[in-house]
């Protein structure tokens, strides 16, 4: 049997998503140069481990479910066993603090897909878009829904609106423990939070003026108005430009920043739930950066291999910083990441099993020749 055809077993795969997350340590333009003898940086592990053509092979073979078990009404049919499977694994085996934040992350696809979203604010842009739940002490994701335009995950025509059914969805599993969340002004609305509320979870987030029931005010620069309702507190702050709050676990006591103000040199205050929001809410935009520097997502024409690699990212990211968290020690995500390569190739790799094609004599041979020349 041709080498090529050989069945692939389970320490084959793990060797396989090994050597998918070394990529990112020695970036390509194209995966084939990964194992060329000829170019400027060599990286001879990927030969020692995989042949290229097995790599190619496993690569483009890569699937996630039976086409016989199409689902017409689950567009994430291909992927729901892997997502639910991955999801489920998330919420079991951390238990997170007090403080949650829901925001929104989008993974790069420019491809064709009926659910591909455009989000200017984001680096990319374009792509998969994720409904992210963080704690917000360690920055481990809990859960995660990706939106895909149906109601399979995200049930429609609630009373409290798209965004309202996206936290109560995440929310779900953590309602009446005592949680403080933190949302931005996608989310934020009073009836939103009245349920939370019943539910015994704290609110705070940035809300829009246009919300129904929302009292409007006008202050000027500096100044700090309050209206408070049902344990409600709103909040309307302005320095460089408005900022509408609203919270039920603050009492915008005005907190000294540790800063000065450029020109008059006098200390900065601000309302403290302002200073929480900003402390909390910047936890998605974080693991997505920190995601940059590890992850092991390559271009695709197939959106299911974008979601499958962004989950492989997500969990290592979990696994770092559960790291941080049992250890103490603080690694770079980058020397983490490269610790658990080098784990996964000598628990599951055969080092030197790759035969070179031609066999030693012939390679020689063709050196020979060529020095001759």
């Amino acid at each position: 049997m041709p080498h090529a055809m050989e069945d692939t077993t389970i320490d084959k795969i793990y060797v396989f998503l090994a050597l998918c997350m070394m990529m990112k340590h020695s970036e390509k333009a194209v995966v084939q140069v990964y194992w060329n003898k000829d170019s400027l940086v060599p990286t001879p592990i990927f030969n020692r481990y995989m042949s290229r053509d097995r790599f190619l092979l496993i690569l483009r073979c890569l699937h996630f479910e039976n086409n016989a078990n199409e689902d017409r009404h689950d567009r994430l049919w291909k992927v729901r066993k892997v997502f639910s499977n991955l999801r489920g694994k998330f919420r079991d085996y951390f238990v997170p603090g007090q403080n949650v934040v829901i925001d929104e992350s989008l993974v790069l696809f420019k491809g064709r897909l009926a659910f591909k979203q455009y989000i200017p604010s984001k680096r990319h842009r374009f792509g998969l878009e994720f409904f992210v739940l963080c704690d917000c002490e360690t920055g481990i994701v809990l859960d995660m829904i990706l939106y895909s335009g149906t109601d399979v995950d995200i049930p429609a025509q609630d009373e409290h609106g798209f965004s309202g059914s996206v936290v109560k969805t995440l929310m779900e599993p953590l309602l009446n423990k005592g949680h403080i969340l933190f949302t931005d002004n996608y989310y934020t609305s009073l009836l939103l939070t009245r349920y939370l509320l019943a539910h015994n979870t704290g609110v705070c987030g940035t809300v829009k003026l246009i919300r129904k029931k929302l009292p409007m005010f006008g202050i000027g620069v500096g100044e700090c108005q309050l209206r408070k309702c049902d344990n409600m507190l709103s909040v309307l702050w302005k320095y460089r430009h408005e900022v509408n709050m609203l919270t039920t676990i603050h009492t915008c006591a005005m907190l000294d920043t540790g800063k000065v103000h450029f020109q008059t040199h006098n200390p900065m205050y601000k309302p403290d739930c302002v200073i929480d929001y900003n402390v909390n809410m910047r936890l998605v935009d974080k693991c997505d950066m920190m995601l940059g520097g590890v992850e092991c997502v390559r271009r695709s024409v197939k959106w299911t291999k974008k979601f499958f690699f962004h989950l492989m990212d997500v969990a290592v990211l979990n696994c770092y910083n559960t790291y941080l968290v049992k250890s103490g020690r603080k690694p770079s995500i980058r020397t983490f990441s490269a610790s658990v390569v080098s784990q996964l190739l000598v628990k599951y790799g055969k080092e030197g099993s790759v035969v070179p094609r031609g066999g030693a004599s012939n390679n020689a041979t063709r050196s020979s020749r060529q020095i001759a020349g």
